[in-house]
Protein backbone atom coordinates (compact mmCIF):
# COMPACT_ATOMS: atom_id res chain seq x y z
CA UNK A 1 0.00 0.00 0.00
CA UNK A 2 2.88 2.73 1.19
CA UNK A 3 4.68 1.44 -2.04
CA UNK A 4 1.40 1.63 -4.25
CA UNK A 5 1.59 5.77 -2.71
CA UNK A 6 4.52 6.62 -3.57
CA UNK A 7 3.84 5.23 -7.52
CA UNK A 8 1.22 7.62 -7.10
CA UNK A 9 2.88 10.64 -5.93
CA UNK A 10 5.99 10.08 -8.71
CA UNK A 11 3.08 9.71 -11.50
CA UNK A 12 0.95 12.95 -10.14
CA UNK A 13 4.42 14.76 -10.14
CA UNK A 14 5.63 13.47 -13.77
CA UNK A 15 2.37 14.65 -15.14
CA UNK A 16 2.25 17.58 -13.41
CA UNK A 17 5.73 18.62 -15.04
CA UNK A 18 4.43 17.54 -18.02
CA UNK A 19 1.66 19.97 -17.83
CA UNK A 20 3.41 23.21 -17.04
CA UNK A 21 4.59 26.04 -19.50
CA UNK A 22 8.49 26.12 -19.05
CA UNK A 23 9.42 28.92 -16.96
CA UNK A 24 13.57 30.16 -17.05
CA UNK A 25 15.10 31.50 -14.56
CA UNK A 26 15.59 35.75 -14.51
CA UNK A 27 17.82 35.11 -17.53
CA UNK A 28 19.66 32.78 -19.71
CA UNK A 29 22.82 33.25 -21.87
CA UNK A 30 24.54 32.19 -25.54
CA UNK A 31 27.97 31.93 -25.42
CA UNK A 32 30.03 32.38 -28.65
CA UNK A 33 33.46 32.00 -26.68
CA UNK A 34 34.38 35.58 -26.31
CA UNK A 35 31.26 37.12 -26.54
CA UNK A 36 27.95 36.22 -24.27
CA UNK A 37 24.54 37.63 -25.06
CA UNK A 38 22.83 37.43 -22.03
CA UNK A 39 18.35 37.74 -21.60
CA UNK A 40 15.89 37.93 -19.38
CA UNK A 41 12.80 36.23 -19.81
CA UNK A 42 10.96 39.36 -22.23
CA UNK A 43 13.75 39.03 -24.65
CA UNK A 44 15.51 41.56 -23.95
CA UNK A 45 19.58 41.40 -23.55
CA UNK A 46 22.52 42.40 -23.43
CA UNK A 47 26.15 41.97 -24.36
CA UNK A 48 29.00 40.34 -22.12
CA UNK A 49 32.58 41.03 -23.28
CA UNK A 50 34.83 37.79 -22.48
CA UNK A 51 37.67 38.72 -24.95
CA UNK A 52 40.03 38.45 -21.85
CA UNK A 53 38.11 35.60 -19.59
CA UNK A 54 36.76 38.59 -17.23
CA UNK A 55 32.84 38.60 -18.04
CA UNK A 56 32.69 42.71 -18.74
CA UNK A 57 28.65 43.57 -18.55
CA UNK A 58 28.28 46.00 -21.57
CA UNK A 59 25.52 47.85 -20.63
CA UNK A 60 21.79 47.08 -19.74
CA UNK A 61 18.91 44.93 -20.06
CA UNK A 62 17.52 46.47 -23.16
CA UNK A 63 14.79 45.38 -26.11
CA UNK A 64 17.18 44.39 -28.59
CA UNK A 65 15.26 42.15 -31.08
CA UNK A 66 11.74 43.67 -31.93
CA UNK A 67 9.69 44.61 -34.96
CA UNK A 68 7.18 47.84 -34.94
CA UNK A 69 3.57 47.38 -35.94
CA UNK A 70 0.88 49.72 -36.36
CA UNK A 71 3.97 52.87 -35.48
CA UNK A 72 3.96 50.46 -32.05
CA UNK A 73 7.32 48.84 -31.23
CA UNK A 74 6.45 45.29 -30.13
CA UNK A 75 9.71 44.40 -27.67
CA UNK A 76 8.33 42.13 -24.81
CA UNK A 77 8.33 38.71 -25.85
CA UNK A 78 7.54 35.81 -23.41
CA UNK A 79 10.64 33.73 -23.24
CA UNK A 80 9.23 30.13 -24.62
CA UNK A 81 11.52 26.68 -26.31
CA UNK A 82 15.48 27.20 -25.91
CA UNK A 83 17.30 24.97 -27.88
CA UNK A 84 21.49 24.30 -28.29
CA UNK A 85 22.60 21.72 -30.98
CA UNK A 86 26.14 21.49 -32.72
CA UNK A 87 26.05 23.34 -36.38
CA UNK A 88 28.27 23.51 -39.44
CA UNK A 89 27.81 25.74 -42.70
CA UNK A 90 29.91 27.31 -45.36
CA UNK A 91 31.12 29.36 -43.01
CA UNK A 92 32.54 26.72 -40.20
CA UNK A 93 31.45 24.70 -37.54
CA UNK A 94 30.10 26.18 -34.51
CA UNK A 95 27.10 25.89 -32.20
CA UNK A 96 23.10 27.05 -33.05
CA UNK A 97 20.98 28.76 -30.44
CA UNK A 98 17.24 28.76 -31.22
CA UNK A 99 15.09 30.91 -29.05
CA UNK A 100 11.32 31.25 -29.38
CA UNK A 101 9.15 34.08 -28.08
CA UNK A 102 5.18 35.33 -27.74
CA UNK A 103 3.61 38.34 -27.59
CA UNK A 104 -0.37 38.25 -28.19
CA UNK A 105 -0.87 37.29 -31.32
CA UNK A 106 3.16 37.05 -32.96
CA UNK A 107 5.63 34.59 -32.73
CA UNK A 108 9.28 35.61 -32.44
CA UNK A 109 11.94 32.86 -33.45
CA UNK A 110 15.46 34.02 -32.64
CA UNK A 111 18.53 31.59 -34.65
CA UNK A 112 22.08 32.82 -32.85
CA UNK A 113 25.13 31.07 -34.36
CA UNK A 114 28.57 31.21 -32.81
CA UNK A 115 31.67 29.93 -35.14
CA UNK A 116 34.68 28.28 -33.61
CA UNK A 117 36.64 30.56 -36.19
CA UNK A 118 34.73 33.78 -35.09
CA UNK A 119 34.87 33.55 -31.42
CA UNK A 120 33.82 37.25 -30.53
CA UNK A 121 31.33 37.55 -32.78
CA UNK A 122 27.53 36.19 -32.67
CA UNK A 123 25.16 36.07 -36.10
CA UNK A 124 21.38 36.14 -35.66
CA UNK A 125 18.56 35.08 -37.67
CA UNK A 126 14.66 36.64 -36.36
CA UNK A 127 11.28 35.08 -38.17
CA UNK A 128 7.76 36.90 -36.70
CA UNK A 129 4.95 34.85 -37.55
CA UNK A 130 1.36 36.32 -37.67
CA UNK A 131 -0.38 33.86 -35.24
CA UNK A 132 -3.00 35.88 -35.13
CA UNK A 133 -6.64 36.28 -37.13
CA UNK A 134 -5.90 39.65 -38.69
CA UNK A 135 -3.65 41.48 -40.89
CA UNK A 136 -0.71 42.92 -39.45
CA UNK A 137 0.78 46.60 -40.91
CA UNK A 138 4.48 46.14 -40.44
CA UNK A 139 6.69 49.45 -40.55
CA UNK A 140 10.09 48.36 -39.39
CA UNK A 141 12.28 45.90 -37.48
CA UNK A 142 15.17 46.23 -35.38
CA UNK A 143 17.78 43.67 -34.89
CA UNK A 144 21.06 44.01 -32.26
CA UNK A 145 19.76 46.79 -30.50
CA UNK A 146 22.68 47.61 -27.78
CA UNK A 147 23.27 49.91 -24.60
CA UNK A 148 26.46 50.07 -23.63
CA UNK A 149 27.32 51.98 -20.60
CA UNK A 150 30.27 54.52 -19.09
CA UNK A 151 33.16 53.15 -17.39
CA UNK A 152 32.61 54.45 -13.85
CA UNK A 153 36.01 55.39 -12.88
CA UNK A 154 37.17 56.87 -16.46
CA UNK A 155 38.86 59.70 -16.97
CA UNK A 156 36.94 62.81 -16.74
CA UNK A 157 39.01 64.94 -19.77
CA UNK A 158 38.32 61.74 -21.73
CA UNK A 159 35.25 60.77 -23.96
CA UNK A 160 33.26 58.09 -22.58
CA UNK A 161 32.89 56.62 -25.93
CA UNK A 162 34.33 56.84 -29.66
CA UNK A 163 32.35 55.49 -32.44
CA UNK A 164 32.65 54.44 -36.42
CA UNK A 165 29.61 55.91 -38.35
CA UNK A 166 28.96 53.94 -41.52
CA UNK A 167 26.40 56.38 -43.35
CA UNK A 168 27.36 58.41 -46.20
CA UNK A 169 26.63 62.07 -45.59
CA UNK A 170 29.25 64.67 -47.92
CA UNK A 171 32.65 65.55 -47.23
CA UNK A 172 32.15 67.73 -44.06
CA UNK A 173 30.86 64.48 -42.26
CA UNK A 174 33.54 62.38 -39.98
CA UNK A 175 33.01 58.90 -40.18
CA UNK A 176 35.06 58.71 -36.52
CA UNK A 177 33.35 60.51 -33.58
CA UNK A 178 33.59 61.33 -30.27
CA UNK A 179 29.79 60.77 -28.82
CA UNK A 180 28.23 63.53 -26.72
CA UNK A 181 25.32 63.47 -24.76
CA UNK A 182 22.45 64.56 -27.93
CA UNK A 183 23.81 62.70 -30.36
CA UNK A 184 22.13 60.49 -32.53
CA UNK A 185 23.14 59.56 -36.25
CA UNK A 186 20.70 57.38 -38.45
CA UNK A 187 23.21 56.18 -40.54
CA UNK A 188 20.85 54.96 -43.36
CA UNK A 189 22.61 53.11 -46.27
CA UNK A 190 20.54 54.13 -48.96
CA UNK A 191 20.42 57.35 -50.56
CA UNK A 192 20.81 60.46 -47.91
CA UNK A 193 21.75 63.36 -50.32
CA UNK A 194 20.70 63.94 -54.18
CA UNK A 195 24.15 62.07 -54.69
CA UNK A 196 25.46 60.65 -51.41
CA UNK A 197 24.87 57.59 -50.07
CA UNK A 198 25.82 53.97 -49.20
CA UNK A 199 28.41 52.55 -46.69
CA UNK A 200 29.93 49.35 -45.02
CA UNK A 201 27.14 47.80 -42.91
CA UNK A 202 28.68 48.03 -39.38
CA UNK A 203 28.36 50.39 -36.97
CA UNK A 204 30.41 50.58 -33.82
CA UNK A 205 30.77 52.31 -30.25
CA UNK A 206 33.84 51.65 -28.01
CA UNK A 207 35.32 52.76 -24.78
CA UNK A 208 39.04 52.60 -23.22
CA UNK A 209 38.41 48.87 -22.35
CA UNK A 210 35.76 47.38 -25.20
CA UNK A 211 34.08 47.90 -27.89
CA UNK A 212 30.60 46.59 -29.50
CA UNK A 213 30.14 46.44 -33.22
CA UNK A 214 26.47 45.60 -35.16
CA UNK A 215 25.68 44.93 -38.47
CA UNK A 216 24.41 42.67 -41.21
CA UNK A 217 26.30 40.15 -43.50
CA UNK A 218 24.31 40.00 -46.60
CA UNK A 219 25.97 39.33 -49.70
CA UNK A 220 24.68 42.53 -51.72
CA UNK A 221 24.08 45.83 -50.12
CA UNK A 222 21.13 46.28 -48.30
CA UNK A 223 18.85 49.72 -47.47
CA UNK A 224 19.16 49.30 -43.80
CA UNK A 225 20.18 52.08 -40.66
CA UNK A 226 22.80 51.54 -38.48
CA UNK A 227 21.50 53.81 -35.72
CA UNK A 228 23.76 55.65 -33.15
CA UNK A 229 22.85 57.41 -30.10
CA UNK A 230 23.87 58.82 -26.70
CA UNK A 231 20.68 60.36 -24.80
CA UNK A 232 22.36 60.19 -21.54
CA UNK A 233 25.76 61.08 -19.69
CA UNK A 234 26.46 57.49 -19.16
CA UNK A 235 25.13 55.16 -21.92
CA UNK A 236 25.33 55.41 -25.93
CA UNK A 237 22.98 52.55 -28.15
CA UNK A 238 23.33 51.06 -31.44
CA UNK A 239 21.14 49.28 -33.37
CA UNK A 240 20.31 47.50 -36.99
CA UNK A 241 17.17 48.98 -38.34
CA UNK A 242 14.81 48.61 -41.64
CA UNK A 243 12.35 50.30 -42.70
CA UNK A 244 10.00 48.69 -45.35
CA UNK A 245 6.33 48.84 -44.88
CA UNK A 246 4.10 45.76 -45.80
CA UNK A 247 0.98 43.56 -44.64
CA UNK A 248 1.96 40.20 -42.91
CA UNK A 249 -0.97 38.35 -43.24
CA UNK A 250 -2.04 35.35 -40.69
CA UNK A 251 -0.37 32.39 -40.59
CA UNK A 252 2.94 34.20 -42.39
CA UNK A 253 6.21 34.90 -41.14
CA UNK A 254 9.06 37.55 -42.36
CA UNK A 255 12.61 36.99 -41.77
CA UNK A 256 15.26 39.52 -40.83
CA UNK A 257 18.62 39.97 -42.73
CA UNK A 258 21.43 38.12 -40.97
CA UNK A 259 22.53 40.32 -38.82
CA UNK A 260 25.54 40.01 -36.39
CA UNK A 261 26.96 41.66 -32.77
CA UNK A 262 31.10 41.17 -32.29
CA UNK A 263 32.91 42.73 -29.22
CA UNK A 264 36.72 44.36 -29.65
CA UNK A 265 39.57 45.94 -27.72
CA UNK A 266 40.88 48.71 -29.43
CA UNK A 267 38.97 50.84 -32.36
CA UNK A 268 37.00 50.17 -35.01
CA UNK A 269 40.01 48.61 -37.19
CA UNK A 270 39.50 45.24 -35.48
CA UNK A 271 35.81 44.82 -35.63
CA UNK A 272 35.83 45.74 -39.76
CA UNK A 273 38.78 43.36 -39.70
CA UNK A 274 36.60 41.03 -37.99
CA UNK A 275 33.91 41.73 -40.40
CA UNK A 276 36.30 41.56 -43.73
CA UNK A 277 37.27 38.27 -42.76
CA UNK A 278 33.93 36.78 -42.38
CA UNK A 279 32.86 38.10 -45.90
CA UNK A 280 35.45 36.76 -47.32
CA UNK A 281 35.08 33.15 -45.61
CA UNK A 282 31.13 33.89 -47.19
CA UNK A 283 33.20 34.04 -50.96
CA UNK A 284 33.83 38.07 -50.97
CA UNK A 285 37.05 37.76 -53.11
CA UNK A 286 39.67 40.56 -52.77
CA UNK A 287 42.66 39.93 -56.03
CA UNK A 288 45.95 41.02 -54.84
CA UNK A 289 46.68 45.08 -56.77
CA UNK A 290 49.66 44.91 -59.09
CA UNK A 291 52.46 47.08 -58.19
CA UNK A 292 51.20 49.80 -60.70
CA UNK A 293 48.72 50.51 -58.42
CA UNK A 294 51.30 51.64 -55.99
CA UNK A 295 53.18 53.89 -58.12
CA UNK A 296 53.04 58.19 -58.65
CA UNK A 297 50.56 59.99 -60.16
CA UNK A 298 49.80 63.49 -62.03
CA UNK A 299 46.67 64.47 -62.58
CA UNK A 300 45.15 66.97 -64.61
CA UNK A 301 42.69 67.80 -62.24
CA UNK A 302 44.76 70.37 -60.78
CA UNK A 303 43.90 72.40 -64.36
CA UNK A 304 40.21 71.67 -63.37
CA UNK A 305 37.97 71.16 -65.95
CA UNK A 306 38.61 74.37 -68.34
CA UNK A 307 42.12 72.72 -69.32
CA UNK A 308 43.66 72.91 -72.38
CA UNK A 309 45.46 70.30 -74.21
CA UNK A 310 48.53 72.97 -74.09
CA UNK A 311 48.42 72.47 -70.42
CA UNK A 312 48.36 69.03 -70.65
CA UNK A 313 51.46 68.03 -73.07
CA UNK A 314 53.29 71.70 -71.62
CA UNK A 315 53.50 69.09 -67.94
CA UNK A 316 54.48 65.86 -69.40
CA UNK A 317 58.68 67.09 -69.71
CA UNK A 318 57.86 68.00 -65.84
CA UNK A 319 56.14 64.56 -65.03
CA UNK A 320 58.89 62.83 -66.73
CA UNK A 321 61.74 65.31 -64.45
CA UNK A 322 59.98 64.10 -61.74
CA UNK A 323 59.98 60.41 -62.29
CA UNK A 324 56.21 60.14 -61.72
CA UNK A 325 55.12 56.93 -62.97
CA UNK A 326 51.57 58.45 -64.25
CA UNK A 327 49.55 60.82 -66.14
CA UNK A 328 45.71 61.09 -65.68
CA UNK A 329 43.52 62.66 -68.19
CA UNK A 330 40.66 63.80 -65.94
CA UNK A 331 37.17 65.37 -65.78
CA UNK A 332 36.07 67.29 -68.94
CA UNK A 333 37.88 65.52 -72.05
CA UNK A 334 34.62 65.02 -73.23
CA UNK A 335 31.79 67.22 -74.14
CA UNK A 336 28.67 65.34 -72.35
CA UNK A 337 28.63 63.17 -69.78
CA UNK A 338 27.40 60.02 -70.81
CA UNK A 339 28.34 60.02 -74.08
CA UNK A 340 32.44 60.09 -73.67
CA UNK A 341 33.60 61.44 -77.17
CA UNK A 342 36.36 63.17 -77.22
CA UNK A 343 35.99 66.33 -76.98
CA UNK A 344 35.89 68.20 -80.71
CA UNK A 345 37.80 71.67 -79.13
CA UNK A 346 40.31 69.35 -77.68
CA UNK A 347 40.45 66.56 -79.73
CA UNK A 348 39.25 67.56 -83.52
CA UNK A 349 40.23 64.04 -84.83
CA UNK A 350 38.67 62.36 -82.41
CA UNK A 351 39.86 58.68 -81.31
CA UNK A 352 43.01 59.65 -83.38
CA UNK A 353 43.76 62.38 -81.06
CA UNK A 354 42.83 60.48 -77.93
CA UNK A 355 45.31 57.88 -79.06
CA UNK A 356 47.85 60.20 -80.23
CA UNK A 357 47.72 61.73 -76.37
CA UNK A 358 48.04 58.12 -74.60
CA UNK A 359 50.79 57.23 -76.62
CA UNK A 360 52.94 60.74 -76.13
CA UNK A 361 52.60 59.54 -72.10
CA UNK A 362 54.17 56.19 -72.98
CA UNK A 363 56.81 57.40 -75.12
CA UNK A 364 58.49 59.26 -71.85
CA UNK A 365 57.70 56.08 -69.99
CA UNK A 366 55.00 57.06 -67.97
CA UNK A 367 51.14 54.76 -68.32
CA UNK A 368 48.42 57.10 -68.73
CA UNK A 369 44.99 56.80 -67.20
CA UNK A 370 41.41 58.05 -67.91
CA UNK A 371 38.44 59.71 -65.78
CA UNK A 372 34.92 58.46 -66.12
CA UNK A 373 31.83 58.95 -63.95
CA UNK A 374 29.72 56.03 -65.22
CA UNK A 375 25.73 56.15 -64.48
CA UNK A 376 25.54 59.43 -64.85
CA UNK A 377 24.04 61.17 -68.06
CA UNK A 378 23.34 65.11 -68.95
CA UNK A 379 20.34 66.52 -70.49
CA UNK A 380 21.04 66.99 -74.37
CA UNK A 381 22.92 63.94 -74.67
CA UNK A 382 23.12 61.87 -77.47
CA UNK A 383 22.32 58.79 -75.00
CA UNK A 384 19.78 60.09 -73.58
CA UNK A 385 17.72 61.33 -76.56
CA UNK A 386 17.96 58.17 -77.70
CA UNK A 387 17.44 55.87 -74.99
CA UNK A 388 15.29 57.89 -72.06
CA UNK A 389 14.18 54.50 -71.03
CA UNK A 390 18.03 53.51 -69.19
CA UNK A 391 17.15 55.82 -66.50
CA UNK A 392 16.34 55.42 -62.72
CA UNK A 393 12.88 56.36 -62.27
CA UNK A 394 11.04 57.84 -59.33
CA UNK A 395 8.18 56.19 -57.67
CA UNK A 396 5.78 58.86 -59.74
CA UNK A 397 7.88 58.17 -62.89
CA UNK A 398 10.47 60.96 -63.09
CA UNK A 399 13.88 60.87 -63.23
CA UNK A 400 16.18 60.90 -60.57
CA UNK A 401 18.18 63.96 -60.65
CA UNK A 402 22.11 63.28 -59.43
CA UNK A 403 23.52 66.36 -58.63
CA UNK A 404 24.15 69.92 -59.68
CA UNK A 405 28.35 69.85 -60.29
CA UNK A 406 27.74 67.18 -62.81
CA UNK A 407 24.15 68.25 -63.67
CA UNK A 408 23.48 64.36 -64.45
CA UNK A 409 20.61 62.27 -64.15
CA UNK A 410 21.09 58.30 -62.57
CA UNK A 411 21.28 55.41 -65.40
CA UNK A 412 20.17 52.18 -63.92
CA UNK A 413 23.22 50.07 -63.30
CA UNK A 414 21.00 46.67 -62.72
CA UNK A 415 19.42 47.51 -66.69
CA UNK A 416 21.40 45.24 -69.14
CA UNK A 417 21.51 48.03 -71.76
CA UNK A 418 23.12 50.55 -69.14
CA UNK A 419 25.62 47.64 -68.64
CA UNK A 420 26.34 46.64 -71.76
CA UNK A 421 26.99 50.34 -72.81
CA UNK A 422 29.40 50.65 -70.32
CA UNK A 423 31.37 47.74 -70.67
CA UNK A 424 31.86 48.82 -74.21
CA UNK A 425 33.37 52.07 -72.68
CA UNK A 426 35.47 49.89 -71.01
CA UNK A 427 36.71 48.47 -74.29
CA UNK A 428 36.66 51.25 -76.10
CA UNK A 429 39.79 53.58 -73.41
CA UNK A 430 41.45 50.63 -72.52
CA UNK A 431 41.57 48.98 -75.77
CA UNK A 432 40.86 51.04 -78.26
CA UNK A 433 42.89 54.17 -77.37
CA UNK A 434 45.26 52.06 -75.22
CA UNK A 435 44.60 54.09 -71.64
CA UNK A 436 46.37 52.17 -68.93
CA UNK A 437 43.35 52.43 -66.37
CA UNK A 438 40.63 54.22 -65.17
CA UNK A 439 39.96 56.58 -62.62
CA UNK A 440 35.98 56.26 -62.03
CA UNK A 441 34.98 59.27 -59.70
CA UNK A 442 32.09 61.02 -58.73
CA UNK A 443 29.80 61.03 -55.35
CA UNK A 444 27.28 58.92 -56.92
CA UNK A 445 29.10 55.68 -57.04
CA UNK A 446 28.79 54.78 -53.48
CA UNK A 447 24.75 53.45 -53.70
CA UNK A 448 22.20 54.71 -56.37
CA UNK A 449 18.13 55.19 -55.12
CA UNK A 450 15.78 52.75 -55.81
CA UNK A 451 14.52 52.71 -59.27
CA UNK A 452 10.75 52.05 -60.41
CA UNK A 453 11.19 52.22 -63.89
CA UNK A 454 8.94 49.39 -65.25
CA UNK A 455 10.95 48.83 -68.79
CA UNK A 456 13.74 47.66 -66.55
CA UNK A 457 11.70 45.03 -65.05
CA UNK A 458 12.91 44.43 -61.52
CA UNK A 459 12.04 42.04 -58.81
CA UNK A 460 11.75 45.28 -56.04
CA UNK A 461 12.52 48.48 -56.20
CA UNK A 462 16.07 47.79 -54.13
CA UNK A 463 17.32 45.92 -57.22
CA UNK A 464 19.07 48.62 -58.43
CA UNK A 465 21.08 49.46 -55.16
CA UNK A 466 21.73 45.76 -54.98
CA UNK A 467 23.38 45.16 -57.95
CA UNK A 468 25.78 48.23 -58.06
CA UNK A 469 28.47 45.77 -56.88
CA UNK A 470 27.85 43.38 -60.00
CA UNK A 471 27.94 46.60 -62.20
CA UNK A 472 31.42 47.49 -61.06
CA UNK A 473 32.32 43.42 -60.97
CA UNK A 474 31.47 43.92 -64.93
CA UNK A 475 34.03 46.92 -65.18
CA UNK A 476 36.73 45.26 -63.28
CA UNK A 477 36.25 41.56 -64.99
CA UNK A 478 36.51 43.40 -68.36
CA UNK A 479 39.47 45.93 -67.68
CA UNK A 480 41.80 43.16 -66.56
CA UNK A 481 40.48 40.94 -69.48
CA UNK A 482 42.14 43.79 -71.50
CA UNK A 483 45.13 44.78 -69.46
CA UNK A 484 45.67 42.03 -66.19
CA UNK A 485 47.85 45.08 -64.98
CA UNK A 486 45.36 47.81 -65.57
CA UNK A 487 44.75 50.02 -62.40
CA UNK A 488 41.03 50.88 -61.62
CA UNK A 489 40.90 53.27 -58.94
CA UNK A 490 37.73 53.88 -57.32
CA UNK A 491 36.61 57.62 -55.62
CA UNK A 492 33.90 57.92 -54.45
CA UNK A 493 34.26 61.58 -53.13
CA UNK A 494 34.39 61.90 -49.28
CA UNK A 495 31.61 59.18 -48.95
CA UNK A 496 32.15 56.16 -46.72
CA UNK A 497 33.70 53.41 -49.23
CA UNK A 498 31.09 50.31 -49.46
CA UNK A 499 32.26 47.53 -48.50
CA UNK A 500 30.86 45.44 -51.51
CA UNK A 501 32.76 47.88 -54.26
CA UNK A 502 36.13 47.52 -52.76
CA UNK A 503 36.53 44.02 -54.47
CA UNK A 504 36.53 45.71 -57.77
CA UNK A 505 39.10 48.28 -58.02
CA UNK A 506 42.77 47.71 -57.59
CA UNK A 507 43.28 51.37 -56.14
CA UNK A 508 41.62 53.02 -53.26
CA UNK A 509 41.07 56.80 -51.92
CA UNK A 510 41.57 57.02 -48.64
CA UNK A 511 40.60 60.91 -48.87
CA UNK A 512 39.49 63.59 -50.71
CA UNK A 513 40.60 67.00 -50.36
CA UNK A 514 37.97 70.12 -50.62
CA UNK A 515 39.90 72.23 -53.78
CA UNK A 516 42.92 71.82 -55.87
Amino acid sequence: MKYSTNINRILLAVLFLAAAPLVYPQSFSVDGGKIKIEFNDNLYSRVISNLDGSNIVMGEFIPSEYIQVDGENITEFHAGNFKKEPYKDNIGQGTQYVIYGTSKDMQKKIIITSYNDFPSMLFYNVTYTNLGKKDLNIDSWTNNHYQISALQNKDMDKPSFWSYQPGSYGWDNDWVKELKKGFEQENYLGMNYVDYGGGTPVADIWREDNGIAVGHIELVPKLVSLPVSMKSDDAASLAVNYKKSFVLKPGESLSTFRTFVSVHHGDHYNSLLQFSKLMTRQGIEFKKAPSEAYESIWCSWGYEKEFTLDEFYGTLPEVKKLGLDWAVLDYAWYDGTGDFYPSKARFPGGDKDMRKLVDSVHSMGAKAKLWWIPLAVEPNTDLLSKHPEYLIQNEDGSPRYMSSFFNSYFLCPADKDVIEISKKFVIKALKDWGFDGLKIDGNNLNCVPECYNPEHHHAYPEESAEQLPAFFKMVYETALSINPKAVIEICPCGTNQSFYILPYMNQNVASDPHNS
